[in-house]
């Protein structure tokens, strides 16, 4: 089976939209739906539904996603560990989760792991903890930051650290020269928020925080851009309830501060599988190590 016919597969279950799809691939239209077509005739099965107003998987399409998700995830690895051997290219370590992972911890330790692991090209995405979860089982990702530790058989996690909630505030904000915020002097006012669907754990998190306070809460735009969200904190838009890692990015007429008493915080985990022969992925998990206790020195 093509690598080709199975990513116009993917592409269309994760875009459900042939022109969006095929736009993603950089394929016209046409060919595109040409590959897909081969695809099923190979296999001898529909795996869409299309009318007119959607696409959607049947449920033959939904049982071979799974599959070929990790038939490609191995046929591109065994590519690259060939190109890697002949020295043309080199190993790929995939890192994929929150963003106290990927945008908070990795780059403070990325240099230092490079300078020893100088062939391994590092691919990161940031998704929610149940997608790098499912990656990580397809061999899509080798090592994922997230937010609940997972015990089974076939992976290993480990706690890194335990990330405080601050309140991101407008600098023009009658609260911003506080040196704490208590919530409830911010309830029903304006606030942005990271749509559950991008980040569940945090969401329920700030949102058991606040009703246990008694905090009426007024929800005016959601984002799953952290750039976005904090330059609408900057724009007076609303406030947010952020993780402190964003404190780092520095954004313009933004002010972070910390809840009164004895506030709320989210904890980071790594994940990979147990059976992990990549050297990469131990160096990695080593300097992980190295990393947070340096922050909790």
């Amino acid at each position: 089976m093509e690598i080709r016919k199975l990513r116009v597969f993917l592409a269309l279950k994760r875009e459900l939209h042939f022109g969006r799809a095929a736009e993603s691939m950089n394929m016209p239209q046409s060919a595109f739906s040409a590959q897909l077509k081969s695809l099923e005739a190979d296999l001898g099965v529909s795996l869409f539904e299309r009318t007119t107003r959607r696409v959607t998987l049947t449920a033959a399409g939904r049982q071979f996603s799974p599959e070929a998700e990790k038939t490609l995830a191995a046929m591109e690895r065994a590519i690259l560990a060939a190109r890697a051997g002949d020295g043309e290219q080199p190993e790929q370590l995939r890192v994929g989760g929150v963003e106290s992972g990927v945008a908070g911890l990795l780059p403070s330790m990325i240099s230092d792991f490079r300078d020893e692991y100088e062939r391994v090209e590092i691919i990161v995405d940031e998704i929610a903890s149940t997608e790098a979860f499912r990656r990580l089982e397809n061999h899509a990702l080798d090592v994922a930051f997230v937010r609940r530790r997972r015990d089974e058989e076939h992976v290993r996690s480990e706690y890194l650290l335990t990330e405080s909630i601050v309140v991101a505030l407008p600098r023009a904000h009658r609260l911003a020269n506080s040196r704490s915020v208590d919530i409830a002097y911010l309830s029903g006012e304006p606030m942005v928020i990271a749509p559950r669907l991008h980040c569940p754990i945090l969401y329920d998190t700030i949102q058991d925080y606040m009703t246990t306070h008694g905090v009426t809460q007024n929800i005016v735009q959601e984002t799953s851009e952290r750039h976005i969200l904090l330059a609408m904190v900057s724009s007076s838009l609303g406030f947010a309830l952020v993780p402190e890692c964003l404190k780092d990015f520095n954004p313009k007429g933004v002010v972070f501060l910390p809840l009164s008493g004895k506030g709320v915080a989210v904890d980071l985990y790594a994940v990979w599988r147990a059976n992990e022969e990549m050297h990469s992925v131990s160096g990695f998990i080593r300097h992980l190590r190295q990393e947070t206790l340096k922050k909790s020195a």
